[in-house]
Formats: structure tokens, C-alpha cells, sequence
């Protein structure tokens, strides 16, 4: 399965490869009761959130944050549509770690 960006264009191997990765390592799937579900990931390097925003359909990224006693900037990229966290979802299941995989299917249930 493939995945179409947030400019319309379906994402190579490669691509993918990296999207999955960097949330595999950065990223939430975040589901908690009274809460609204989401792909979640934050980063520090702004060409990063904006390459991942890029990836991510129906995503939007805010930022910078300022960083508390001087640390870092940080940016937040997240999905918060849940027929777009589907979407996702099943195109990156077979992809993702097992510890990532259980996450990311109940985020996938808490949408229907």
C-alpha cells in the first residue's frame, strides 16, 4: 500500500522507510480515554518536522516552542483526523516494531 502526501504525491520505498523510522524512534500513537486520538511526533530539528509534515497526510505542525532553560526549540507534527489516522495506519502496520504495532492498533480501534 502506498501513502499520499500531504502535497499529493504517493511516498517511494524510501520515503516510507523513513516516515515509519523516525516515528518508530519519535513518535506517539496516542490514545487515552477523554482524549481526542492522534499520531504525534516532536523533534528539535525543523527541517525534520517540516519533512515529516511533509509525509504525514491531513498533519499540521506547530512550532517553534520555546525551550525551557535554554535547551532547544521544539516542533510538534501530529494527525489528529481519524479517518486520515486510519489511512496511516494501515499503511504502516506491517512496518512497525511490536511494541509500536499494539500501540498504533488501538489507536487504529479508538477511531472507528
Amino acid at each position: 500500500m502506498t501513502i499520499v502526501n500531504n502535497i499529493g504525491k504517493e511516498l517511494d520505498d524510501v520515503s516510507l522507510g523513513w516516515m515509519v523510522g523516525m516515528l518508530e524512534g519519535e513518535g506517539s500513537f496516542v490514545y487515552k480515554k477523554n482524549c481526542s486520538p492522534a499520531i504525534s511526533f516532536c523533534t528539535t530539528d525543523p527541517d525534520i518536522a517540516v519533512r515529516m509534515h511533509t509525509a504525514l497526510p491531513s498533519s499540521t505542525l506547530n512550532g517553534p516552542y520555546s525551550g525551557r532553560d535554554g535547551t532547544k526549540d521544539t516542533y510538534y507534527v501530529r494527525v489528529w483526523k481519524r479517518n486520515s489516522i486510519r489511512y496511516i495506519v494501515e499503511r504502516i502496520m506491517p512496518h512497525l516494531g511490536y511494541r509500536r504495532a499494539i500501540a498504533a492498533q488501538r489507536l487504529y480501534d479508538a477511531c472507528d
